[in-house]
């Protein structure tokens, strides 16, 4: 756990997931999304993609692990995250999130990161900025 004092602008780290079907069918089964574009393949194909498509909500919950686990780790709540889903990420895929500390505000506690999910290739598929507090 860090306090706003350890922390720095410029400050950034990563985490690598493997994205595969059992972490895909445990968001379905969980929050009950049956949209043809994440579980029909050649529904995906019609509408562009080449097979079905990750739930991109799936994926931006990580930003709650790399918030807690890794930046700031552990000392903070999010206060607000923007998203932008840029290109598909499909299963089987290998994704990095990661993020960087773009602005301190000492006297309220608050920073601001700037992160992105890249898939295998280097494409950034997701990008935002997360507004998070820091509490110790």
């Amino acid at each position: 756990m860090k306090n706003i004092n350890e922390l720095s602008v410029g400050d950034e780290t990563e985490f690598n997931i493997y994205f595969n079907q059992d972490i895909h069918e445990r968001f379905k089964r969980e929050y009950q999304d049956t949209s043809l574009v994440h579980n029909d393949d050649l529904f995906a194909q019609k509408a562009g993609f080449k097979e079905k498509i990750a739930y991109g909500f799936n994926i931006i919950s990580y930003f709650s692990r790399f918030y807690g686990n890794y930046l700031p780790g552990g000392s903070s709540i999010c206060l607000k995250q923007s998203v932008k889903f840029i290109k598909p990420i499909y299963l089987n895929d290998t994704i990095k999130i990661s993020g960087k500390i773009i602005n301190i505000n000492q006297s309220l506690k608050i920073i601001t990161i700037k992160n992105k999910v890249t898939n295998q290739n280097g494409d950034v598929c997701i990008s935002g900025e997360g507004i998070v507090k820091i509490v110790i």
